[in-house]
């Protein structure tokens, strides 16, 4: 006999909640926690008499790792600056950026809530279009203030431009997750498959 359109909806909606959104959920969550770790790490950084140390050594192991030294030789070659100069005022930057990205994080944690909130909307639209997505159609269809050939070009057109909007979605988080990766593995931060998956 034919599978019932509601069972089928709820099963696939079903599916994308613990097959997307769980872990997609439990992965943020991961990165929330690994970052704010990360943070607290650099944010040891004492400034007092001009001075900038990190207390565990965090910032110091990564500007003393080979790939930043050879960047650094490099730049004060071209600016003509002195490298532990340089190095210092980088330093300086890094430990304010830090701060400032647990700004970010703090903001984000604070938005967990609605995006709760904006996956249960999702995921309940998902499951009444799927339900009901054929009568939705036949009362456009009907209902149109167009010609059925141009209603049809609309549907055509709507259908291909969400093609392109994930496409051009997962192309971007991809190379956006691979730049941050890329950052972090010459900063000396750990855990970069968490990392890809959270940006990604």
């Amino acid at each position: 006999g034919h599978f019932p359109d509601s069972l089928a909806a709820a099963l696939f909606t079903l599916g994308v909640t613990l097959l997307i959104f769980l872990p997609i959920i439990t992965i943020f969550s991961m990165g929330i926690s690994t970052g704010m770790e990360e943070l607290k790490r650099v944010k040891k950084i004492n400034v007092a008499n001009g001075s900038t140390s990190s207390s565990d050594g965090t910032l110091d192991q990564m500007f003393a790792s080979e790939p930043v030294q050879k960047v650094l030789v490099r730049f004060s070659k071209i600016t003509n600056l002195d490298t532990t100069q340089t190095a210092k005022q980088l330093k300086e930057i890094t430990g304010n950026l830090a701060s400032r990205l647990g700004d970010v994080f703090t903001f984000i944690v604070g938005s967990i809530p609605q995006m709760l909130v904006m996956f249960s909307i999702f995921l309940f639209s998902l499951y009444y279009f799927l339900a009901d997505g054929s009568r939705f159609i036949q009362v456009i269809r009907k209902y149109s203030f167009f010609p059925p050939l141009e209603t049809e070009k609309l549907f055509k057109t709507f259908s291909g431009l969400c093609n392109s909007v994930i496409l051009a979605s997962v192309i971007s988080g991809a190379v956006q997750a691979i730049i941050a990766v890329s950052v972090c593995f010459f900063a000396g931060v750990q855990q970069l498959t968490t990392i890809f998956l959270v940006v990604f």
